[in-house]
């Protein structure tokens, strides 16, 4: 991990700058031959649960239709949060200070959904 100077080693740098250049692709790549399928501009809401198993999402599109995901297996990438005004300073950054170059659609909201398998599987109090 490569530090970009501030109080937080939280910046990565690859190729291009940008990691949709010199990292997504070679994931990308790898995750679909298996039988990965993306969904791009679709925007996780609810986990389904079984018992205390994710099996599933319930996800809203781009265009805003609601679609439900069943899944034998569930990989959670929260992203980042490097667009949401009340995490980062939650988190100990200075709004006044930052300049934000992140996707605006790193809001945080994977966060939410790991912090509701931790409470579901009884391993985060409620709060």
């Amino acid at each position: 991990m490569d530090a970009y100077g501030g109080l937080y080693e939280t910046m990565h740098w690859f190729e291009g700058d940008m990691a949709v250049v010199g990292y997504v692709p070679a994931m990308e790549e790898k995750a679909s031959s298996p039988g990965v399928e993306f969904l791009l501009e679709t925007s996780g809401l609810s986990l389904i649960f079984d018992g205390t198993q994710v099996k599933g999402i319930y996800a809203q599109r781009e265009d805003g239709s609601y679609i439900q995901i069943d899944a034998k297996g569930v990989v959670l990438t929260t992203g980042g949060f490097g667009y949401n005004d009340k995490l980062l300073p939650r988190w100990g950054f200075c709004l006044d200070h930052l300049k934000k170059m992140e996707n605006p659609n790193n809001n945080g909201d994977g966060r939410g959904c790991l912090r509701r398998i931790l409470r579901c599987a009884g391993q985060m109090p409620v709060g």
